[in-house]
């Protein structure tokens, strides 16, 4: 793992030490650009994916003694396979803590944000306020208003 990312996963690790499960998603999104999600909870934050689609991860690292799950979206294709009828994403009931780590171009933002589901684009955040634009006068056929 690469230094920066190993640092960020020890901040992570330390200031979250009392959970059961430490998970990371990798959503490589672009060629330069790469979202990942650090959760830490009393179960997994995929838990309904993992079981729907019998997937667990396939890699970890060990962090101040904690074990984490990688994930990269891949792992449904690797042994895998449908054990229910219906997939009801509970990710939402999930409790846990979550860090957004968002990479472009090797310029790192940490987002220590809450929980957002892995492998979904992120809302947009608005930095500008939109003010529609106010006409002057208004022509219409000859008559203006």
């Amino acid at each position: 793992m690469k230094q920066d990312i190993a640092l960020i996963v020890d901040d992570f690790t330390s200031e979250n030490p009392n959970y059961k499960v430490y998970e990371l998603y990798i959503d490589k999104i672009m060629p330069d650009s790469i979202i990942s999600i650090l959760f830490a909870g009393e179960k997994s934050l995929t838990c309904s994916e993992n079981s729907y689609f019998k997937q667990k991860s396939i890699i970890h690292c060990i962090s101040n003694g904690k074990r984490i799950d990688i994930y990269s979206g891949f792992e449904r294709y690797i042994d895998s396979k449908i054990v229910s009828d219906s997939l009801i994403y509970q990710h939402a009931q999930t409790a846990g803590i979550g860090w957004t780590i968002i990479d472009v171009k090797e310029k790192i933002i940490i987002e220590k944000d809450g929980v957002n589901y892995p492998f979904i684009p992120l809302p947009l955040k608005i930095t500008v306020p939109f003010a529609p634009p106010v006409p002057l006068s208004l022509q219409f056929s000859g008559f203006e208003y």
